[in-house]
């Protein structure tokens, strides 16, 4: 037994341990994103409309969201629910399709560059109905719902 672990030893002598080595990548992506920061739906109210009273009517709302650093963003909107021909309508609640006031909604900025996700953006919409458009307009409730999109 003595000669075994002599030999043991020596064998364990004549050839050193060889260390083996492997390269570990470690990667991460960040994605390029946009998202808004209250992701809650946004209301506009237009000041109250008087017939015989030919005034435009107009209100504002700040909507703010984040991209990505560098991350080129657009900001677009469709034509709403009762949109026709390109143009935005509010419609009487209850209403049928022609109980219709025509009206413009626009953002102040289309595009842009991300800076971050601690670094919020603002878009102002501003909602404007012309004082023509509400003149021989039924008496009641009008609504109209836009989707604004926000995209890398």
């Amino acid at each position: 037994m003595k000669k075994m672990i002599l030999a043991s030893l020596f064998a364990s002598a004549a050839f050193p341990a060889f260390a083996a080595n492997v390269n570990v990548h470690v990667l991460g992506k960040v994605l390029p994103v946009c998202t808004f920061v209250n992701p809650s739906d946004v209301t506009m109210t237009i000041p109250d409309m008087t017939p015989g009273v030919d005034a435009q009517k107009q209100t504002t709302a700040d909507i703010s969201f984040w991209c990505s650093k560098g991350t080129s963003y657009t900001v677009s909107m469709n034509d709403g629910l009762n949109g026709a021909e390109g143009k935005k309508n509010i419609k009487l609640s209850d209403g049928d399709a022609s109980d219709l006031i025509e009206y413009n909604l626009t953002a102040d900025k289309t595009s842009g560059v991300g800076e971050g996700g601690l670094t919020e953006n603002k878009v102002l919409l501003t909602a404007v109905v012309e004082g023509a458009a509400y003149q021989n307009a039924k008496a009641g409730d009008y609504a109209d719902t836009v989707v604004l999109t926000v995209a890398p």
